[in-house]
């Protein structure tokens, strides 16, 4: 269905960095509920931390209508501000509650991830409960993120974000590919370990 004009309800969370950034707000976060905190006098020039990324959903009300979009935080003018990356717009077909009804069985595309916290408004959120359009849409967007020349590749995005979101490596190449991405990481620990002495150089 398919109205005249969205009105979008308030923005959710469905998935954001264990990295965080941490210094004063140059805008409102777009992945906390509180941002009238933002606009009060008190809470000008406070630190706090934030995820580095994020990526939040808005449905219409009167629709079936779905936007998910993808912000990562940046310092600017000694601020943090968040930039949209990239964003996708579903349709969906079915509810979240018609999608709790089915049975373990029937969805075998993602494993069961456990409940997690994501913040105080929203106290037990699961990825697992979210309809199929918007968990295609979020590993887009998650492999967008994290597809970064010199940092990970197309393919190496595509591993991570299924991984991180709980969806199963079916074909020999993917699974071939997260060993080739994690034999990276592990090389990587040791510049993590000396990075304060080797930051110098930049």
């Amino acid at each position: 269905m398919k109205c005249n004009e969205c009105i979008f309800l308030p923005s959710e969370t469905i998935w954001e960095s264990k990295s965080k950034i941490e210094g004063e707000l140059g805008q409102k976060s777009p992945f906390r509920n509180d941002n009238i905190l933002y606009q009060s006098p008190g809470f000008q020039g406070q630190n706090e931390e934030h995820p580095i990324s994020g990526i939040t959903k808005q449905k219409c009300q009167n629709c079936s209508d779905c936007h998910l979009i993808a912000y990562e935080a940046f310092f600017k003018n000694n601020k943090i501000i968040f930039e949209n990356i990239d964003s996708r717009k579903v349709r969906l077909k079915k509810t979240v509650e018609d999608n709790s009804s089915e049975s373990f069985s029937t969805r075998p595309n993602i494993r069961h991830r456990m409940p997690y916290h994501m913040g105080k408004s929203r106290e037990k959120y699961n990825f697992y409960d979210e309809p199929e359009e918007v968990k295609d849409a979020a590993l887009s967007l998650l492999k967008r993120l994290f597809s970064v020349p010199g940092f990970l590749s197309p393919q190496q995005a595509e591993i991570f974000a299924k991984v991180n979101l709980g969806f199963k490596l079916r074909k020999s190449t993917e699974r071939n590919t997260k060993m080739q991405l994690k034999n990276k990481l592990r090389s990587l620990e040791y510049i993590v370990d000396y990075w304060e002495d080797l930051e110098d150089l930049l």
